[in-house]
């Protein structure tokens, strides 16, 4: 029986830029992409594909952020808070949260005045998060817009702090005998 390469065996695709160098590339690795929910590998959830919907929709919703999710996101973005990667209108299972840190499993949620008349559901999906190991803290707009400095504290309460040294920097330990 003949040796066969599994690039022999697949019908021939777009190459890749690592052919020719001595790699070995698996084709069928480029067709299956990975939209994952929940972190994928660095998330440590459980990987789960987006269904096309969810994903659209949470496109639209980082395209046409509110103004209150806008205050909040300038604050957040670009690891401004202690060093950690939030991420905006992402998909978790079948929910798209409002931000989210996936290293801490943080998911902040901004409320307006539709979330009077969805507040079974809100707690149906609240329930889901924390039995998947997420942790919910909501606010509401007007607290953004009041309180926006009241609110980055209230965050940085549920983050982990900073491990302080012993010495301050810069400063020379002196030991005398």
């Amino acid at each position: 029986m003949q040796n066969l390469l599994l690039s022999q065996l697949l019908p021939p695709s777009r190459p890749s830029p690592f052919e020719g160098e001595g790699v070995e590339v698996f084709r069928s690795a480029r067709k299956n992409p990975l939209p994952l929910a929940g972190g994928g590998l660095r998330g440590g959830g459980k990987m789960q594909r987006i269904s096309p919907k969810i994903k659209s929709n949470s496109r639209a919703l980082r395209k046409n952020m509110t103004d209150v999710e806008r205050m909040l996101w300038a604050k957040i973005r670009n690891r401004q808070l202690q060093g950690f990667r939030f991420r905006r209108q992402h998909p978790i299972g079948r929910y798209i949260v409002d931000f989210v840190c996936l290293e801490l499993k943080l998911i902040i949620e901004l409320d307006g005045g539709q979330h009077i008349d969805q507040q079974q559901y809100d707690t149906n999906r609240s329930q889901w998060l924390q039995t998947n190991g997420f942790k919910t803290v909501r606010f509401w707009n007007s607290d953004i817009l009041d309180n926006l400095e009241g609110v980055m504290e209230t965050i940085c309460i549920h983050l982990p702090q900073p491990q302080h040294s012993s010495s301050i920097e810069g400063e020379a330990e002196i030991h005398t005998t």
